[in-house]
């Protein structure tokens, strides 16, 4: 019976792996900015923000800030280790992921660069890898949000 339940258990795991596609490290980044990089790095790529927010509590019970490129461009940060935490892209900008995506593309560029995605009705296609989080917001079949955060449950 014991040996059973492990087949089973192993079968599982090995099904659910196939369904989603796992993609790399380096393509959890937009416009060349990663989870994790520095605000200095940031400003050193892009120059000063066109806005920075006040610091704000968040889910973890610390703080954070954002700032904004624009009105399609932002970057959040931990207000503790000053380093990217969530990059937002909401308009077809110049920004693109390393596979080359931006808004404004056919959303069947998504699942062609990265594989099969988690899916929902509300037009949202994600990709996670430890923690990290790639979302596409599609309309009309076309790449309408590109965001990428850090988030662990």
């Amino acid at each position: 019976m014991k040996r059973l339940i492990l087949s089973v258990f192993s079968l599982l795991i090995v099904s659910i792996s196939t369904v989603f596609a796992a993609i790399p490290d380096s393509e959890f980044a937009i416009g060349g900015i990663t989870i994790g990089s520095s605000a200095d790095y940031v400003q050193s790529i892009y120059g000063e923000p066109t806005h920075i927010s006040d610091k704000v509590p968040n889910a973890e019970g610390g703080y954070s800030y954002s700032y904004a490129y624009g009105s399609s461009f932002y970057i959040f940060f931990d207000a503790n280790t000053n380093v990217v935490t969530g990059i937002f892209s909401t308009a077809n900008n110049g920004l693109i992921t390393p596979a080359g995506l931006t808004v404004g593309m056919d959303a069947d560029a998504i699942e062609q660069a990265y594989g099969e995605p988690w899916k929902n009705d509300r037009g949202y296609i994600s990709y996670h890898e430890e923690g990290k989080w790639l979302v596409f917001t599609t309309h009309n079949g076309k790449i309408t949000e590109i965001k990428l955060f850090d988030y662990v449950v």
